[in-house]
């Protein structure tokens, strides 16, 4: 029906914008499968579509998803080894939407993508990825330089043999 608002005695209450917003989730530290802990932040998109829902249907639904997808970060991270963390970010990113979206469905808000921004892992732990990947770069030198030796070597033996 037909409503009037009589000004300084009425008000809005809620004010939702229905537009893609995106909102970054604070750095905060998780500990992997292995036992190694590691700081990671994120920007999580989401879009309000029932602002009924997302009036009533929680107190402040922006922070309950942001929370959610900070729980839900921890657990997923938890469940992979330091190294498939690098490696997985998509997987883990369309894990936390999936699960997010499931709870935060009954709020009227949908998430729309989570990106992991960093993966920090400790200086310790950083310091031996360094080293590793040095010593990996090191092999490569040398097994590319004995194979070129060992080029070397044939032709010479052939440019003997032809002579």
């Amino acid at each position: 029906g037909l409503h009037f608002l009589i000004p300084m005695v009425d008000r809005i209450a809620y004010a939702h914008s229905l537009k893609e917003e995106s909102f970054p989730i604070p750095n905060q530290q998780a500990i992997t499968k292995d036992n190694v802990t590691i700081g990671i932040d994120g920007v999580l998109f989401l879009r309000v579509v029932n602002p009924y829902e997302a009036s009533y249907g929680v107190h402040n639904p922006i922070m309950a998803v942001m929370q959610l997808a900070q729980t839900t970060m921890r657990s997923e991270i938890g469940k992979m080894t330091l190294d498939k963390t690098f490696e997985e970010r998509d997987a883990m990113n369309a894990a936390i939407v999936s699960i997010v979206n499931d709870a935060a469905k009954v709020w009227g808000i949908q998430v729309l993508r989570y990106e992991i921004r960093d993966i920090i892992p400790p200086t310790s732990i950083k310091q031996a990825m360094e080293m590793q990947a040095e010593a990996e770069r090191r092999r490569r030198a040398e097994v590319l330089q004995s194979e070129g030796d060992r080029q070397s070597e044939v032709n010479l033996a052939q440019g003997k043999r032809q002579a």
